[in-house]
């Protein structure tokens, strides 16, 4: 379940659009994170606007069960503020969320569902999601550590632990 809570957020005072643009995103960042995490999706729907209630605007989303792992994923990024372990795509996705949130001064939040590793996790003015830009380098690099794995099938990934401890996930080109 998702709520959105701001000054009057209601049903009746928020825009149809708005809504959809906020389940869009998170839909998309959940099934790309599906798609990295190597999950084959059906072709069928795997994230369901359910049911909209009174109140603040809370949302309920049904999620396939293929891509729990994914939106247990994607809340634990946002909870910890580590964006690591979904792909770039995602990533925008929740800073969309993000920018919507500030610009509508909206609280969002996903409701905890621990059966499924769902953890509550907020996306607000106070805690937004980073762009993945800020991410990323370019030029030439110099960095120090072990390469723990290379490889990917589909988007070749290398995860390399730094001399100072931090993990790093980078994704490649086949050329390198």
């Amino acid at each position: 379940n998702i709520e959105i809570a701001g000054k009057d957020v209601r049903p009746e005072t928020t825009r149809a659009s708005d809504l959809a643009d906020l389940v869009a995103a998170m839909e998309k960042s959940i099934l790309d994170t599906a798609a990295h995490q190597g999950i084959q999706l059906p072709d069928e729907a795997i994230v369901s606007l359910v049911e909209i209630n009174e109140g603040s605007n809370r949302l309920k989303l049904v999620i396939a069960g293929v891509a729990i792992t994914a939106a247990a994923s994607v809340s634990t990024s946002i909870r910890t503020q580590n964006y690591d372990a979904l792909p770039v795509s995602a990533h925008e996705s929740l800073h969309k969320i993000s920018n919507q949130a500030a610009s509508r001064s909206w609280s969002v939040k996903i409701a905890a569902d621990p059966i499924n590793g769902i953890e509550e996790a907020t996306i607000s003015p106070d805690n937004p999601v980073p762009s993945p830009d800020s991410s990323f380098l370019s030029g030439t690099t110099t960095l120090y550590g072990g390469c723990l794995t290379v490889g990917g099938a589909t988007r070749p990934r290398a995860q390399i632990r730094l001399s100072a401890g931090q993990l790093l996930h980078i994704d490649l080109s086949e050329a390198l």
